[in-house]
């Protein structure tokens, strides 16, 4: 898996996911970037999918996934987390499992087709 991420602002990430990409790789991630000093500034996320390729995820993978998430969102709570996955239905039905299973989160989480969609909602 390769991750490309930029902070676009103080406030906001933006990952591009690149290759194949399973719920080990995604664990990892949030482990790097909720231990980064700049997470405390963070607002908002951009989780863009448009060039990976999802490795098969179980709903017990999501629930380790947002579980991790979770411990970020205790410590930063008021982040705007967008999700864009384009794509067929299997692609679009993960994405809505992860939205869905992120409901108890203090994170509002939000699944998009485009990544213009997703910066509309972002900017709003």
């Amino acid at each position: 898996m390769s991750i490309k991420s930029v902070w676009e602002s103080k406030h906001q990430l933006y990952n591009l996911y690149l290759g194949k990409v399973g719920v080990d790789d995604l664990i990892e991630a949030t482990l790097h970037f909720s231990g980064s000093a700049k997470a405390d500034d963070l607002h908002t996320i951009i989780c863009d999918w448009t060039l990976a390729d999802i490795a098969d995820m179980t709903v017990a993978d999501l629930d380790r996934l947002v579980a991790h998430v979770g411990a970020w969102a205790k410590t930063s709570p008021d982040v705007k987390q967008a999700v864009v996955m384009p794509g067929d239905e299997s692609r679009q039905g993960l994405a809505s499992m992860y939205g869905f299973l992120s409901d108890n989160l203090p994170w509002q989480v939000e699944v998009f087709a485009s990544l213009e969609e997703a910066r509309a909602w972002l900017d709003a």
